[in-house]
């Protein structure tokens, strides 16, 4: 039998994944970071590894893919890298669920605590040097409606607990969960949604979920609630929200992604009132690359000696639907 190659997507020899090539699963590595190069290396490839963020290097090479079994994609939702051929292949994909569970979740208490203390305001006031004292938010007592129940959500909603904030869950399918109690459909967002003070979401971009929080839902939405987006930016209609803040039915929201990225200078969402806005950086912290090779790796060598894989991927539905107990 042959040598197993992994091809890696969007890097080179000199500027590989961190810590790649290994050397303790016996694999053998090829880089790619061009199509030329994708395409040449392609027939000889059993495993690729889209390092770079939304490279179409995988679809350009798929026609000169001969032996290729198994695709692992850097982040959590991958949306981007799921063209029509590859999930109707038998190629299996994973990803990296669990690297950025703690910083998701430590971003989104931040949001939440800057929001209820109106830091923005205080700043504003530093700033002008100006002197004004007033109340603030607590968040214990308010009610959190996590929308999505993967790794993050769960990370998320055990932060929240330790704040005091009661929990709600909607998630794809309604069920009875373990530690969260009942789960409601996405279908029941909107009944959710009514009595959330703050509606997070943390989803990844599906047919199902695609502008989930529209006119009609944030209608529904009492005007002391906020919103908060760290999933995909299209799960938001955006002059929806822009509307909703700007008449004061919504007293804030926080978004990290957003439809267009790099946000455009002349988007809406710049000058509207009460909106934090930051670059899609919520789980950027240190580590997070060698963190991800490892997962990488840990993987691989699961796939290597035919064991069930970590964080497999239902391809139709596009995000990964049970864990593989370690």
């Amino acid at each position: 039998m042959s040598q197993v190659r992994v091809l890696v997507l969007g890097a080179t020899p000199e500027n590989p994944a961190p810590g790649l090539p290994e050397e303790t699963t016996g694999v053998a590595y090829d880089f790619a970071s061009t199509v030329e190069e994708a395409m040449a290396l392609a027939p000889t490839a059993d495993v690729a590894f889209l390092w770079e963020w939304h490279t179409p290097l995988l679809e350009q090479m798929w026609p000169f893919t001969t032996r290729l079994k198994w695709v692992h994609v850097i982040g959590v939702g991958i949306e981007w890298a799921l063209f029509p051929a590859l999930v109707e292949s038998d190629v299996i994909v994973t990803n990296t669920r669990g690297v950025y569970d703690r910083a998701l979740g430590e971003y989104a208490l931040l949001l939440m605590l800057a929001m209820s203390k109106d830091l923005p305001t205080t700043i504003r006031h530093q700033d002008a040097r100006t002197w004004e004292s007033r109340d603030v938010g607590l968040l214990r007592g308010q009610h959190l409606v996590i929308v999505g129940l993967g790794s993050i959500g769960r990370t998320i909603g055990r932060m929240a607990t330790e704040f005091g904030m009661s929990i709600s869950v909607v998630a794809q399918r309604a069920r009875e969960d373990p530690e969260f109690g009942p789960v409601r459909a996405t279908a029941d967002l909107p009944e959710a949604a009514e009595r959330a003070d703050v509606l997070l979401l943390v989803v990844p971009s599906t047919p199902e979920t695609r502008n989930i929080v529209s006119a009609d839902l944030l209608a529904r939405m009492q005007p002391n609630s906020r919103v908060i987006n760290l999933g995909r930016g299209d799960l938001v209609v955006d002059e929806a929200l822009v509307d909703a803040l700007r008449r004061g039915a919504l007293a804030g929201a926080a978004l990290d992604v957003f439809r267009e990225e790099p946000l455009p200078p002349d988007h809406p969402f710049w000058t509207a009132p009460n909106l934090i806005i930051s670059p899609h950086m919520s789980g950027i912290v240190p580590g997070w690359e060698r963190e991800s090779v490892s997962i990488f790796v840990d993987t691989l060598g699961r796939w290597l000696a035919g064991a069930p894989l970590e964080n497999e991927l239902d391809k139709r539905l596009g995000y990964v639907v049970q864990a593989i107990a370690s």
